[in-house]
């Protein structure tokens, strides 16, 4: 999950001309150290990272992602 995550965030960061500097998880989080040009929006990177963060993990209906975001175990994710 961890490197499916930072390919995901790396390849934001190229969209928008910036550079993961540096990266790490934790249980149940990420951290990160981006660089950008002043040019972009912060709010506009942000959003994009988490927009393509949960387009790429939730399709794989990992149990320790269902459980920690949605508190379920098992049965059909709940719609956003």
């Amino acid at each position: 999950m961890t490197e499916d995550l930072r390919s995901s965030f790396a390849e934001v960061c190229a969209r928008y001309e910036a550079t993961l500097d540096a990266f790490e998880t934790d249980r149940d989080h990420a951290h990160l150290l981006m660089s950008y040009p002043p040019k972009v929006a912060l709010l506009k990177l942000v959003m994009s990272m988490k927009t393509i963060s949960v387009l790429r993990i939730r399709p794989h209906n990992w149990t320790e992602v269902t459980r920690a975001l949605w508190g379920i175990t098992s049965g059909p994710l709940p719609m956003l």
